[in-house]
């Protein structure tokens, strides 16, 4: 299909104890990212039986943009978006909404949804790391590495010395 996103194996579920949790990772643990058609109709007779689940609406989402249906993608989003998904759910929910409208060509609307996770969730590593891709996509590389400069040294409690290497690199980085 056209505007699809780049084939990526998407982060795994962690096992949940609910029902739905369980077939969800199951789902999901089985997928065939060549061949999404298959978990999408197994998603869809789940979101059929347990209609509103932001857990199930999210991952029908996230199939159909695997898949290259962004603008169903882009609808099954708003859908998970407006049944109420909390904390980390929600963080990945709008982050990955934004990449569809992204790849939609609606940078304005991606923009503004990226500005309210960085709000909302202020210092998150995996936001940190996304916003040093969006910072690469736009050509400003050397600003990218500093964000990823941050957050290793953030992730593995650095020292003193880490601390000056990091800022060492940064530095250079920007002198490019």
């Amino acid at each position: 299909m056209t505007n699809a996103l780049p084939r990526r194996r998407p982060i795994r579920r962690r096992p949940g104890t609910s029902p739905i949790d369980e077939r969800l990772d199951a789902l999901l643990a089985g997928r065939d990212l060549d061949d999404l058609g298959p978990t999408l109709r197994a998603l869809e007779e789940l979101d059929s039986q347990h209609p509103g689940v932001p857990e199930v609406l999210y991952e029908l989402a996230c199939a159909h943009a695997l898949n290259g249906d962004l603008p169903t993608a882009r609808l099954r989003y708003q859908d998970a978006l407006a049944a109420g998904p909390v904390g980390e759910l929600l963080r990945r929910c709008l982050l990955r909404y934004s990449s569809v409208l992204h790849a939609l060509g609606e940078a304005d609307e991606a923009a503004q949804i990226i500005a309210e996770v960085r709000r909302r969730f202020p210092g998150a590593p995996s936001q940190k790391v996304f916003d040093a891709i969006s910072l690469h996509t736009s050509g400003e590389v050397e600003e990218a590495f500093s964000t990823l400069l941050e957050v290793v040294t953030e992730a593995y409690g650095a020292n003193e010395e880490d601390r000056f290497h990091a800022g060492f690199l940064r530095a250079l980085a920007v002198r490019g």
